[in-house]
C-alpha cells in the first residue's frame, strides 16, 4: 500500500474512532436522600446543595465489631438462611462451635479474606450506634456477590461474579437514633472469596454519583476543573465563599477569554459579590465550558491534512468526489480565522455559532472520508 493510501486510511480510522458510542449504564441509582432534582443542572446542583447544608449535621456513630460465620452452604445467590431478627450470637453450629465469631482485626476500608468455599455464603453482622437519625453512605466490595440488610430492610444486592475491591458498590444507610443491625451476605461462586466494607462519614461521594448519572457531560467538567475531589468542597461552601469565582477564572484563563460580554459578565458577579447561591455562576460556567470545548475541538482540526486527503481522492475517484468537496473544504478553511477570533472574544452569540460551524466541519469530515472506496468495513478491524 502506497504512503498516501496509509495516511488517507489513517485519517480515516481517527474520524472513525472520534465517533461516540453510547456507552452502557451499569450503576445504579444512588439513592442520595440530599439529591434534589430540578429542570436543568444549575437548578439541581443548587437544590440539593441547600438540602445537604439543612439536614447534614456530621456523624457521630460508634460501629461495633464484626461478627462472621463460616461459609455455609448455598443452592444459588437467592439462597439466604438468615434475616437480622434470627441472629443469635451465642448460636452454636451442628458440631457445637460457636456459629457467629468475632473478628475484632478487621479493619473497615481493607478487603478481607474469607475461607475458600464454592457456592456457599459467608454471613457478616455488626451494630452500629447513631446518637442521631442520619442517612450516611457505605461503601462495599464482594467476591462474588452481594446483599445487605439494614434494621431488617433490604438497602442493596448485586449477584456479580468479581474479585474484590473497596467501594465496587455504594448505597445509602439510614440510621435511626440509637442501635442500628446491619447484615451482609457474600455469595461465593467459586475461587476467591473477600469482601470489604466502608462507611464514608460524608455522603457528597454517593450525591455526587447520582448527579453524574443524571448530568454526566456537566459534571465530567466540574470534576476536571476542580481535582482531587476538591468539586465536593462547592456543597460543603457557604454561599458567601469563593468557590464559584475560582471555578470561572480557572476556565476563563485557560481558554484566553479577557474580554467581550462573558468576562464582562464574570466580573460583574464577583464586584457584586454575588452569593455562591445565585444560579448565574453556574449558568456562566456552562456557557464558558461551550467555548473552551470548541476551542479545543477547533485546535484538533487539522485542515492540511484534510486538504491533502480529499485532493488525493478526488484524483483518484473523480465520480465520487466532485468539485463540492473541494469547495466546501475551501469555506472552512477561510472561516478558521473568523472562528478562532469568535471563541476568544468572549461573546455568546458569535461563539455558538462558531460551535455550530464547527459541527458541521466535523460532519464534512466524517462524510468525505467514509465515502472513500478504499474503505471496507466488513475488512476494517480497529483495535
Amino acid at each position: 500500500m502506497s504512503g498516501r493510501s496509509t495516511s488517507i486510511l489513517a485519517l480515516a480510522a481517527t474520524v472513525v474512532l472520534a465517533t461516540p458510542i453510547p456507552a452502557a449504564q451499569t450503576t445504579e441509582d444512588s439513592g442520595s436522600p440530599y439529591f434534589v432534582h430540578r429542570d436543568d443542572w444549575a437548578g439541581t446542583m443548587l437544590a440539593s446543595r441547600a438540602r445537604y447544608q439543612e439536614l447534614y449535621q456530621g456523624e457521630d456513630v460508634a460501629m461495633g465489631p464484626w461478627f462472621a460465620t463460616a461459609p455455609l452452604p448455598a443452592e444459588s445467590f437467592a439462597d439466604t438462611k438468615f434475616t437480622d431478627e434470627t441472629i443469635e450470637l451465642a448460636a452454636l453450629d451442628i458440631d457445637g462451635e460457636s456459629l457467629w465469631v468475632e473478628r475484632p482485626e478487621w479493619t473497615d476500608g481493607e478487603v478481607h479474606q474469607l475461607p475458600k468455599i464454592d457456592s456457599a455464603s459467608t454471613y457478616l453482622y455488626r451494630t452500629i450506634d447513631s446518637e442521631r437519625a442520619i442517612s450516611l453512605t457505605a461503601g462495599f466490595g464482594s467476591d462474588d456477590g452481594i446483599e445487605v440488610w439494614l434494621n431488617g430492610v433490604k438497602v442493596h444486592s448485586k449477584d456479580t461474579p468479581r474479585g474484590a475491591a473497596p467501594n465496587q458498590d455504594r448505597a445509602a444507610l439510614n440510621l435511626l437514633q440509637g442501635e442500628n443491625r446491619l447484615l451482609i451476605k457474600i455469595y461465593n461462586i467459586s475461587g476467591g472469596h473477600a469482601f470489604c466494607f466502608q462507611l464514608e462519614r460524608d455522603p457528597l461521594a454517593l450525591l455526587w454519583d447520582q448527579m453524574t448519572l443524571e448530568y454526566a457531560a456537566e459534571c465530567d467538567r466540574m470534576t476536571g476543573d476542580l481535582p482531587d475531589d476538591s468539586h465536593l468542597d462547592w456543597f460543603r461552601a457557604q454561599t458567601d465563599a469563593a468557590v464559584s469565582p475560582k471555578l470561572l477564572n480557572s476556565v476563563l484563563v485557560e481558554a484566553g477569554i479577557v474580554g467581550g460580554e462573558l468576562n464582562r459578565a464574570f466580573k460583574s458577579l464577583c464586584d457584586a459579590s454575588t452569593t455562591d447561591d445565585d444560579p448565574r455562576w453556574l449558568d456562566l460556567y456552562e456557557n464558558l465550558c461551550l467555548v473552551r470545548e470548541a476551542q479545543i475541538k477547533l485546535n484538533e482540526f487539522d485542515m492540511p491534512a484534510l486538504r491533502r486527503a480529499i485532493e488525493d481522492l478526488a484524483s483518484d475517484y473523480p465520480d465520487q468526489y466532485d468539485e463540492e468537496y473541494l469547495l466546501s473544504l475551501g469555506d472552512f478553511e477561510e472561516n478558521m480565522p473568523a472562528l478562532k477570533e469568535a471563541l476568544v472574544a468572549g461573546n455568546l452569540e458569535p461563539a455558538l455559532r462558531a460551535t455550530g460551524t464547527i459541527a458541521r466541519m466535523e460532519a464534512f469530515r466524517r462524510r468525505a472520508l467514509l465515502v472513500n472506496p478504499r474503505l471496507d468495513f466488513e475488512e476494517v478491524f480497529v483495535i
